[in-house]
């Protein structure tokens, strides 16, 4: 995971990093944090990006990155955040997936997937219901890992906030 401070709102490694694990650094110069100034984010926990993939396909585990380029997947409609990240790593790495289907609706993703139409990426915590759906989940080489954040008002927060956020850290793994 790379971490670097957000110029936005001074947290650091708040945001989305696809960095190979075991590195560290910033990503760039100007990177900043997707929160607004009046916000602040709180990161609960790193999830590893995976490969969801219908049984049958031949593919090593890891995968390594290039295997992306040409496959059908499954991705977030275009223009949003999740669907800019993905498109970020694909040009890291210098991949063109074929798209199949394009949505928002995370039941559609793994309907696609059941179907044998797709294979899919996303979060290992989430990917084990798709294992005992009898899907094959693998991990990517490098490794690609996410900070999941809480944002939140910058300003002292109801009684209830503090709570939920105190509950969510507890069990944090960031």
């Amino acid at each position: 995971m790379q971490a670097y401070a957000c110029t936005s709102c001074a947290a650091t490694a708040a945001t989305a990093s696809s960095a190979p694990s075991g590195t560290s650094g910033p990503t760039s110069a100007s990177r900043t944090c997707p929160c607004p100034r009046t916000s602040s984010p709180t990161p609960l926990e790193r999830q590893e990006i995976v490969l969801i993939s219908p049984p049958g396909l031949e593919l090593p585990n890891p995968v390594p990155m290039g295997r992306l380029h040409g496959m059908r997947l499954a991705l977030p409609a275009r223009g949003s955040m999740r669907r800019r990240e993905l498109d970020a790593m694909f040009g890291k790495y210098a991949v063109t997936p074929v798209v199949v289907l394009e949505t928002d609706e995370r039941n559609g993703w793994l309907n696609a997937v059941r179907a044998g139409q797709a294979s899919l990426l996303w979060y290992r915590g989430m990917a084990e219901q798709a294992g005992r759906a009898g899907l094959v989940v693998r991990s990517l080489e490098p490794a690609v890992r996410r900070v999941i954040a809480v944002v939140h008002a910058r300003r002292r927060l109801p009684l209830i906030a503090q709570d939920f956020l105190a509950t969510a850290e507890k069990g944090t793994a960031a």
